[in-house]
């Protein structure tokens, strides 16, 4: 994976991204960017940072897991955060019933019958895991994990 980072950088692509499981079974995020050269050294250098995934990039990640669209992912977040129907249609500026089919959608590709099901679903199989390792919460709201290996 970092081969095809530093690809897509020497590319001119910008910044690449990845989010990969580790071997102790914490998420790691990987960034690489080309480096700007000034005529001294190698011509092509790219530096790479390797951090615990945090929570934006791991939403992501579950939500194309599952397939959800973007709007899907919108109205996911929102669900996640205690919203109700009528105010994510304000929040989204789109009618309730436009809501209530991305709220249908939801549940049918992630195979949970309702909004309680589907935050256990995110807190059980995403959060609850680092909570049973010992995890906690870090200055940025995202779990800490001491045992990060990378190999």
């Amino acid at each position: 994976m970092i081969t095809s980072l530093a690809a897509a950088t020497a590319r001119g692509e910008g910044l690449a991204r990845a989010v990969l499981l580790s071997q102790t079974g914490s998420w790691i995020a990987l960034h690489a960017s080309g480096l700007r050269t000034t005529g001294v050294g190698p011509e092509d250098r790219i530096a790479i940072i390797i951090e615990a995934a945090r929570p934006v990039e791991l939403n992501d990640l579950v939500a194309e897991a599952y397939g959800l669209t973007p709007r899907e992912r919108e109205v996911t977040t929102l669900i996640t955060t205690g919203l109700a129907n009528k105010q994510i249609a304000q929040r989204l500026g789109v009618s309730r019933y436009t809501v209530e089919d991305h709220v249908k959608s939801v549940f049918a590709k992630t195979a949970v019958p309702n909004r309680g099901s589907l935050v256990a679903l995110l807190q059980n199989d995403h959060y609850q895991p680092r909570l049973d390792r010992g995890s906690h919460p870090g200055p940025y709201g995202w779990y800490l994990d001491d045992s990060i290996r990378i190999a």
